[in-house]
């Protein structure tokens, strides 16, 4: 093989793998993109302002969400979707998101979220009370937390997530 030849195979190699590398980035652009109106169409900003939050009634919530930057919140949340998900998955998100039943749906979500949310708190709750309870009747019996429980102040619920704090 000639000193020409030697050349002219390894600049073909790489003009191959720098197209090839245009190629990856024109399809990680296509698929952010896709991602990006997967977001804009589930916003997170949406879902908050909607009340789904349990904390959506504490009187500092609007004033602390209008301190959030979306537009990150929005960019990373894409960015996350692209690691996670093909580029197949992500335009099934948006053909369902676009249909009918998608848009339904997605109409529902936020007062189905807000009710698993408060299901999920109101569980975290009795379990945690209960937890509580099984260490007060452990110290009354002299238990392995017995002397440690003897003056520990009784916790009042936060009024803020409902579980007990000082």
């Amino acid at each position: 093989m000639t000193h020409f030849t030697l050349m002219k195979s390894l600049l073909t190699f790489m003009m191959a793998l720098l197209a090839g590398q245009a190629l990856a980035q024109s399809f990680d652009l296509q698929t952010m993109s896709l991602a990006r109106k997967a977001v804009m169409m589930n916003s997170p900003k949406e879902a908050l302002l909607s009340g789904s939050s349990p904390l959506s009634s504490h009187p500092m919530f609007n004033q602390v969400v209008g301190r959030v930057d979306f537009n990150r919140v929005n960019e990373q949340a894409a960015s996350l979707m692209v690691d996670v998900f093909s580029p197949e998955e992500i335009q099934a998100l948006v053909d369902f998101l676009e249909s009918p039943a998608g848009q339904r749906i997605t109409m529902k979500m936020p007062g189905y979220q807000k009710l698993v949310g408060s299901m999920v708190q109101n569980e975290m709750k009795a379990a945690f009370e209960g937890y509580v309870l099984s260490q007060g009747a452990n110290a009354a019996r002299g238990g392995a937390n017995g002397p440690a429980m003897q003056g520990t102040p009784r916790l009042s619920p936060n009024p803020m997530t409902g579980f007990p704090s000082r």
